[in-house]
């Protein structure tokens, strides 16, 4: 595979990984704009654990995401 292939397919990638962190965030605010709805303004115990699942699945993805960019910029170093 070429390097300006390989190149491509990791800003494909990243790009994917991208709207996958925008889902997460977005349900990520839902559950706290619920939250704050409520007059107690608290998570219930469901959405906590909900929340906290989320978290840790955007944490990762951002850690795929940010490899993926360390080595799409490695790429394009060796490109040039």
């Amino acid at each position: 595979m070429k390097l300006s292939k390989l190149h491509e397919k990791l800003d494909e990638l990243y790009l994917v990984l991208d709207d996958m962190i925008g889902e997460i965030e977005e349900k990520m605010e839902a559950i706290e704009d619920r939250a704050c709805e409520r007059e107690s303004g608290e998570m219930t115990d469901k959405e906590q654990e909900r929340y906290d699942a989320l978290d840790d699945k955007l944490s990762t993805l951002r850690d795929v995401q940010d490899n993926v960019e360390y080595a799409r910029d490695g790429i394009e170093e060796i490109m040039d």
